[in-house]
């Protein structure tokens, strides 16, 4: 049995908006990870929705970008505090040495203890509340 013109056409319109859906996944992941990276959020919050998720730390940039561009941080910081079980390191942190230095300074400690600090505080809340409990520290 052939389709009849009008079924054929509604055919075809909805397998090449399936394609174009498929072809376009990647490139809006891109813009979500682009959106994350532009973020305040750091990989160590990326870790931790990854964990909540079961996700890779990729997958988990593209879900903050996304809910960034959604308007829905409080999900993502929701996520993240539910995560405290996922340990960071100071790499993880993304600061630099002239942080670690700032950090010293201003908790009277050794570069190599503020490092550790800030660690355990990125453990413990995420680098995004981390970095705006520490902010003005960071930015002098």
């Amino acid at each position: 049995m052939f389709m009849k013109t009008k079924g054929k056409r509604q055919l075809a319109l909805l397998v090449t908006a399936a394609i174009a859906s498929i072809a376009s996944a990647p490139a809006r992941a891109n813009q979500a990870v682009d959106v994350y990276a532009n973020s305040i959020y750091g990989y160590c919050d990326a870790k931790k929705v990854a964990a909540v998720w079961n996700n890779s730390v990729f997958q988990a940039k593209a879900v903050i970008g996304n809910k960034i561009m959604q308007n829905l941080q409080h999900l993502v910081d929701r996520d993240i505090a539910s995560a405290r079980w996922v340990g960071c390191s100071w790499e993880d942190t993304e600061l630099s040495y002239e942080d670690a230095l700032r950090l010293a300074e201003y908790w009277d400690r050794s570069p190599t203890s503020a490092k550790q600090k800030a660690a355990a505080m990125a453990s413990e809340m995420g680098v995004k509340r981390m970095m705006e409990q520490l902010w003005n520290v960071l930015r002098r």
